[in-house]
């Protein structure tokens, strides 16, 4: 039964090959920590020439950035300072807007501050050959919430751009080292894993759009424009990892909080944070970093509401289902076609991957 329901998986897999929706994947199911499905498959790059994924390929991972670096470093910078997740933001970044630095951590970590989504940091620098980081951050310091917090779920970059930002100050650490030190090191990831990949390192990672503002093709440098106005490494995108990367990261959430050698990386009350919507009654159900399970979610119907994962812009994803202990992770580098070409046919293909995943796999 396992077989037949695999070639399911695999007859999703090929059919997003054929139908472009990205030139290449690399995808991995694990169920209490056994590697039950994996398939590395077509290109990480077509020009000049092809060339193949490989195990060792470097994603871009967007916002996956965000539940698998910026909330898990923000909850053992909580544990080890002893701030609370209501004190305010302006704790921390006192040069805030004055309506930004009165909403709380928590409301800024769920994505219910009512910070706009996208600040587009880019508009302010026609030129990208003359960005300045410090600029750029004096811009995303003057935004201000566009509604009410705790009113109503808006998946904000912008919020955890400045949670990004408000790391860095509390921990006196730029992210790159903080997260090299923090989880790269006690996890044993690969010498990719994290941000701004080395020159020698950039040709492993997965291509991804043309953007016509820089002038060229991503290869081996954030995708995201806001990121790359603070200079690559940032709060809601920017990390680079490898398939193997993720899961290692991503399996703290079924460990109970421990990495794969009995490291305590999360607390029991940090991991409950992560794992439990605090947003009930609002429009989406959101925990600390990522999102639960409800109708909108990419995981498809067939998830149990105790699910939780995310999404990354350029074509990465992670869902876990506790109950089965089941963790998918799926990496794609779908904008290489252009992000407007694959908007409605990724979604797509993730509902149909996960659906087949949890009736494969699940409990």
């Amino acid at each position: 039964m396992e077989f037949a329901l695999s070639g399911n998986l695999d007859a999703v897999v090929d059919r997003g090959l054929r139908n472009e929706v990205f030139p290449g994947i690399a995808c991995g199911i694990w169920k209490d920590g056994r590697l039950c499905y994996s398939r590395l498959s077509g290109f990480r790059d077509l020009e000049p020439e092809p060339l193949a994924m490989e195990s060792d390929t470097l994603f871009d991972l967007a916002s996956l950035t965000k539940p698998l670096s910026t909330a898990i470093l923000f909850m053992r910078a909580k544990e080890k300072a002893g701030f609370a997740l209501s004190d305010p933001l302006g704790r921390f970044l006192p040069e805030a807007a004055p309506g930004t630095r009165k909403l709380s951590l928590l409301d800024i970590l769920t994505h219910s501050s009512g910070l706009p989504a996208i600040p587009a940091l880019q508009r302010f620098f026609p030129d990208p050959a003359k960005i300045d980081p410090e600029l750029a951050k004096r811009r995303l310091l003057e935004i201000e919430p566009e509604l009410p917090a705790g009113t109503q779920v808006v998946y904000s970059c912008a919020g955890y751009l400045l949670l990004g930002l408000a790391l860095e100050r509390i921990t006196g650490l730029s992210l790159p080292e903080l997260f090299r030190r923090e989880l790269a090191l006690p996890l044993g990831l690969s010498a990719g894993a994290g941000f701004i990949p080395s020159p020698g390192l950039r040709g492993k990672a997965a291509a991804t759009e043309y953007c016509a503002w820089r002038g060229r093709r991503m290869r081996g440098e954030v995708h995201d424009e806001s990121s790359y106005c603070l200079g690559g490494a940032a709060g809601n995108a920017g990390l680079f990892a490898t398939l193997g990367d993720v899961a290692k990261i991503a399996s703290i959430f079924l460990n109970e909080g421990r990495g794969a050698s009995g490291e305590a990386l999360l607390s029991p009350e940090s991991l409950k944070l992560m794992r439990t919507s605090l947003t009930e009654g609002l429009n989406r159900r959101r925990a600390v970093g990522w999102a639960m399970h409800d109708a909108e979610t990419l995981d498809g119907p067939d998830w149990p509401p105790d699910s939780f994962g995310h999404t990354g812009f350029t074509g990465t994803s992670v869902f876990i289902e506790p109950r089965s202990r089941l963790l998918v992770v799926a990496l794609t580098n779908r904008v290489y076609f252009g992000r407007e070409a694959t908007a409605d046919s990724m979604p797509r293909f993730r509902r149909d991957f996960h659906s087949a995943a949890i009736k494969a796999f699940g409990a």
